[in-house]
């Protein structure tokens, strides 16, 4: 009897341990699963997360977006200049955001001519673009720089090299005015010696360097600039689509890099003008071509591609303007899309130009009459009348927040109750 219950406890023994064998056998497979369950669960929640921070993003990006399509494009980078600055427009006191830089947006114009007057009632856009500017394109074109100040001729030098897509692209000349300007002609040679594409002019007046330039140097067109200027990052670009618009048309004397920092509004025309004012700074030009008092230069009047200080200039090159379509900057396309404009305008006397701020003006097109310097001071209060590019005495402008435009013209264009152009 003992016996059997000692084999019988000895039986039990040896099932109890195979089956504690078969759980064990099947422990790393149960917390394996454990394992997976938790880390999926954890994934699951990472996800999750990663999905809100990406709808939060989302949601931020379109916010700003929208406050720089409100806010940014409409007073142009002349008024980013101080950190902060009190703007009148339509007795209305605008308060701007401290040190912003004005950045050049994307458009599809000029627009054609068939597609009416204003494009943002049309039922699409006019969008034909070049290949943009390649190797080699600028070949042609010098850029001549009056060295006055070591610094700022090395600054200058550097940003237009940073912007070439070639060596031979968009030679450098150097010249300097004076023996008294702080630069000698031994430095503009060790530059010369230093710097690819770099060319010392023993000249001190610009007509004697400019005629270096295209008659030894076989070079059609000259960029003219000091070097205390700031260009802008998209420089070379702009001057590369003004060439192309300068080859397409005789009847355009050449390009300006100055602006008049004056809105206008990228969804409602053209961003690209042409203009009869004198170019102070940053003049591109072709010797055999009319001068500027017989035809006019290709300007963007409201972003500078010259100017006094690195904020009054493109910051970065986000319009793309060397892919735009150069067969549409012609002075004919040009005055007949202002025709248009100006035909379908209404009639607007000076004093109801305060008075847009309660008009209900969308899609309009209205113009102003002036006579002198004293009545475009009132339209453009942060301009000094006297600088501001104008096309036969024509200025346009886009009004903030309305979606409208207005043509600031001449007396006796305006007396003529029917503008003509052409």
């Amino acid at each position: 009897m003992t016996n059997y219950s000692a084999q019988s406890s000895r039986s039990k023994m040896v099932e109890t341990q195979k089956h504690s064998t078969k759980y064990i056998l099947f422990l790393p497979f149960i917390i394996s699963i454990i394992v997976y369950l938790v880390w999926f669960k954890v994934l699951h929640q990472r996800q999750n997360t990663l999905i809100e921070n990406i709808n939060a993003l989302n949601e931020k990006i379109s916010n700003i977006e929208k406050n720089l399509e409100k806010y940014a494009p409409k007073y142009g980078n002349d008024f980013f200049v101080t950190k902060v600055m009190n703007i009148k427009l339509f007795e209305k006191r605008i308060l701007l955001q401290p040190e912003q830089h004005y950045i050049d947006t994307p458009s599809p114009f000029p627009r054609l001519v068939s597609d009416g007057v204003l494009p943002i009632q049309n039922s699409k856009f006019v969008r034909i673009e070049s290949d943009g500017r390649q190797h080699g394109d600028l070949e042609n074109v010098a850029v001549l720089i009056e060295s006055t100040n070591q610094n700022d001729t090395g600054r200058l030098m550097n940003s237009i090299v940073s912007q070439r897509k070639s060596v031979k692209d968009l030679e450098i000349f150097l010249f300097t005015p004076t023996d008294e300007s702080g630069v000698s002609f031994e430095m503009l040679k060790t530059w010369a010696n230093s710097i690819p594409g770099v060319n010392p002019i023993n000249a001190t007046k610009k007509s004697t360097a400019l005629d270096d330039i295209t008659n030894k140097h076989r070079k059609l067109y000259a960029i003219t600039i000091i070097d205390h200027k700031h260009i802008g990052d998209d420089f070379v670009d702009f001057y590369y689509v003004g060439k192309l618009a300068m080859e397409a048309d005789e009847n355009i004397s050449g390009v300006c890099g100055e602006s008049n920092g004056i809105w206008q509004d990228r969804t409602m025309g053209d961003v690209l003008w042409l203009s009869d004012t004198e170019c102070e700074s940053g003049a591109m030009i072709q010797p055999e071509r009319k001068s500027y008092t017989e035809s006019p230069v290709l300007i963007r009047p409201e972003m500078a591609r010259v100017g006094n200080s690195k904020k009054a200039v493109t910051e970065e090159s986000s319009w793309n303007i060397d892919k735009f379509n150069h067969d549409m900057i012609t002075k004919s396309e040009f005055d007949e899309r202002l025709n248009q404009d100006l035909k379908r305008a209404e009639r607007k006397m000076q004093d109801d130009w305060r008075l847009l701020e309660t008009f209900d003006c969308k899609n309009t097109i209205h113009t102003f009459p002036y006579e002198n310097d004293k009545d475009l001071e009132m339209f453009f209060p942060n301009s000094k009348a006297k600088n501001l590019h104008k096309y036969r005495g024509i200025l346009s402008i886009s009004i903030a927040e309305h979606q409208c435009r207005a043509y600031i013209v001449p007396q006796h264009f305006y007396d003529k109750h029917a503008i003509e152009l052409v």
